[in-house]
């Protein structure tokens, strides 16, 4: 404006022709390809990031866009507890494979522990049962990239290192491992445990090649730590708790809410509120500290159950 003499409004009118001009020239040419299809596995670990910085951030706005892109996951991508592997346009595009069903078994859980709704416990127990099911070999206990239904191939698929995403293995592992913490799935434990043992002697000369199931690994070796709380998860007290946990970094932790009474997952079984008081249980191999409903009580006893991998609260502003 000042180099041109106009003032500002006729300066941004002539700018808005101009930009109008160039768009209907432009719009002519051929349009540049572009890859809106929805992989299952990928909106998975995105999800999954959503629910941790929720959590971190406290910020209800990301984990109200990891609720809504669950919900549509479940809707359009999975069909008789098997995961799709994509979707365009509105049709399934192809089958899943044991990425897009650990993936999405894993974001459901962590669905379910930010939101303590038992129905996404639920959604991620049917699958996690249907990956058993369909994608390990029942005589060896290994797993496979393609479900046992799916179209026969002169080899069957099983991809087992860990790159830009982990592979099917790493991620169901993790799954199994965390619903065993969960629930108290020995089964599950050692199928787990049997994933990582089949790869020791490579997570022990190329670990950067396994990075995802290192991570599973190390939970084997050192445990979880399990956080139960009691109460109505929508009281005060309770999301209070549930804030402070969040705003931790407490590596492997495993977390169930829900009231008294609650008899899945096995983590909840038996544990009560304090007094009628939202209450906090911390746990190692399902044994438990004394219960707690003070905030800070808790998360001393989360540190320290994490020992040396813990710290202190998130040094973190809210964003």
């Amino acid at each position: 404006a000042a180099r041109t003499g106009l003032d500002e409004s006729q300066v941004a009118a002539a700018l808005g022709r101009a930009r109008r001009a160039l768009y209907d020239v432009r719009s002519r040419r051929p349009w540049p390809g572009k890859d809106d299809k929805i992989v299952a596995s990928w909106n998975g670990l995105m999800i999954r990031a959503f629910v941790e910085a929720a959590r971190a951030f406290q910020r209800d706005d990301f984990l109200d866009a990891a609720v809504r892109a669950s919900r549509f996951l479940d809707t359009h991508l999975v069909r008789d507890d098997r995961a799709a592997r994509a979707a365009l346009g509105g049709r399934i595009s192809a089958a899943g494979v044991l990425e897009d069903q650990a993936s999405l078994g894993l974001a459901f859980l962590d669905v379910y522990g930010a939101t303590f709704d038992p129905w996404w416990l639920d959604r991620s127990a049917q699958l996690t049962r249907a990956a058993v099911a369909h994608y390990r070999d029942p005589d060896t206990g290994d797993w496979f990239d393609t479900a046992n239904d799916a179209e026969s191939l002169i080899v069957r698929p099983r991809d087992f290192t860990d790159n830009a995403t982990p592979a099917g293995r790493s991620l169901v592992a993790e799954l199994l491992l965390a619903w065993a913490d969960l629930d108290d799935r020995s089964d599950w434990r050692e199928a787990a445990s049997a994933i990582v043992s089949s790869a020791a002697e490579t997570l022990g000369r190329y670990p950067q090649a396994l990075g995802h199931l290192a991570g599973v690994a190390d939970t084997l070796v050192n445990g979880s730590t399990q956080l139960a709380l009691v109460g109505d998860p929508a009281s005060e007290p309770f999301r209070e708790l549930a804030a402070r946990a969040g705003g931790l970094f407490v590596p492997g932790l495993v977390l169930a809410g829900g009231p008294s009474g609650t008899l899945r997952p096995a983590l909840l079984h038996g544990r009560s509120a304090d007094g009628g008081l939202a209450t906090a249980w911390v746990c190692h191999g399902f044994a438990c500290d004394l219960p707690t409903s003070d905030g800070p009580a808790m998360e001393r006893q989360l540190t320290a159950r994490a020992g040396d991998g813990a710290a202190g609260p998130a040094p973190v502003q809210p964003v």
